[in-house]
């Protein structure tokens, strides 16, 4: 009796309806820790985003999900929803087990709708996935040729042979020394020719960029291991004509 009356309350006032009233667990979350810690492949416990009239529909116990996060993009978070109630067997979930991870109970994480998670609606960060469970969800995202659809983009950490980003700038990293060493990629030849997404880029293996800090870098990709051994063979004959 008494949810029929507060459903019937909040539809005559739905200005007072709001997701800790739905979602006591809400109340005592810190937010901002949540969102600056969460990253791409965490396993997170979340109340589902949908309107809160139908949210209201839903038993208490039903309006939270594990959700697998997928991206951070421009401050929002991405990921997928998962249930207890889905097929293990279907070709577009990942199931989860609570013998492999920190969830309350064993349910398959549907991949074919990514949604848009507001980042007040997060719980807790119980778990990250595996790298092998990772390959595994991003093949079955691209299988299914959806371009709503986001793959989980764990970010890669800086490492030899990298290309980094900063200022709209490409680098290459040659050396991860301290300081490092980097090379610039341009469009104006030079007698290092490399290519990354389909575009030629060159590098001067005179102009030498030493940095000594490369937080301000972002990884975007990786060069071949033959591009570091072009470098040294061109630096090794300029040195021999001197």
């Amino acid at each position: 009796m008494f949810k029929l009356i507060r459903k019937i309350w909040y539809r005559l006032f739905p200005s007072l309806l709001k997701i800790d009233k739905l979602v006591p667990d809400l109340k005592n979350v810190d937010a901002a820790t949540i969102k600056k810690e969460i990253r791409p492949g965490d396993i997170v416990i979340a109340a589902m985003n949908i309107p809160l009239n139908q949210l209201l529909n839903k038993d208490a116990d039903h309006r939270l999900r594990p959700y697998i996060i997928a991206q951070i993009d421009k401050d929002k978070i991405y990921g997928y929803c998962g249930s207890s109630q889905l097929n293990r067997r279907s070709r577009n979930s990942f199931y989860l087990s609570t013998e492999e991870y920190s969830v309350w109970k064993n349910g398959s994480i549907m991949l074919e709708r990514c949604y848009y998670i507001p980042d007040e609606y997060i719980i807790s960060i119980n778990d990250h996935l595996k790298k092998k469970d990772i390959d595994k969800i991003n093949a079955i995202i691209k299988r299914q040729h959806r371009k709503t659809l986001r793959e989980i983009s764990v970010p890669v950490k800086i490492h030899e042979g990298a290309l980094v980003e900063n200022k709209g700038r490409l680098y290459y990293i040659f050396e991860l020394s301290k300081p490092a060493k980097l090379f610039n990629l341009t469009s104006q030849k030079a007698p290092v020719k490399v290519s990354y997404n389909n575009k030629t880029y060159y590098i001067n293996p005179n102009t030498a960029k030493k940095v000594k800090n490369l937080a301000e870098y972002n990884v975007v990709g990786s060069l071949p291991k033959s591009t570091k051994k072009q470098i040294r063979d061109y630096q090794e004959k300029t040195l021999k004509k001197q």
